[in-house]
């Protein structure tokens, strides 16, 4: 497949040449598959890891980012907002606490419904068998790497 998006689904390739310069034992893959299954114990798992009080358990640790379905009908105002919020968090703590307020009260939420664009197209079935044949063998070799079985990758 000619498309950059897709060529960036190769995860063995791109885990690989991490490969090539640290030791396995210094390489640990994330999947978000088990970020789905259980948040908690999938951070508890990265801050062991870390060196971080496995115990902490974050604020933000059931909260669900990205799960739209669509594109944001004004793609600009959206980075512009969200390259705004990202500003002010970073330069002060009060920022932090006022977006935390308005995510709770729901006004995040409002804003995402009022931008809410056309909804990403379907996948063909065609196209999702296309994808699974291009992606079998990475999947295969990614799998040996990670002593994880992904043939669910792959089913059509």
């Amino acid at each position: 497949d000619d498309s950059p998006l897709v060529r960036e689904g190769l995860y063995h390739h791109h885990i690989s040449r991490f490969l090539n310069y640290f030791e396995r034992d210094q390489v640990h893959v994330l999947l978000f598959d088990d970020l789905k299954e259980d948040s908690v114990a999938f951070l508890r798992d990265m801050y062991s890891r870390l060196g971080v009080d496995p115990s902490f358990t974050p604020d933000m640790a059931d909260r669900r980012y990205h799960v739209t379905k669509s594109r944001p009908r004004f793609q600009g105002l959206y980075n512009g907002v969200v390259a705004v919020i990202r500003e002010l968090r970073r330069r002060t703590q009060w920022a932090n606490r006022w977006i935390e307020y308005l995510r709770k009260e729901g006004y995040v939420n409002v804003f995402h419904r009022l931008n809410r664009g056309k909804p990403f197209p379907e996948l063909s079935d065609q196209r999702r068998a296309e994808l699974a044949d291009f992606y079998q063998e990475d999947i295969e070799r990614l799998e040996q790497i990670i002593g994880r079985d992904l043939s669910h990758w792959c089913s059509t």
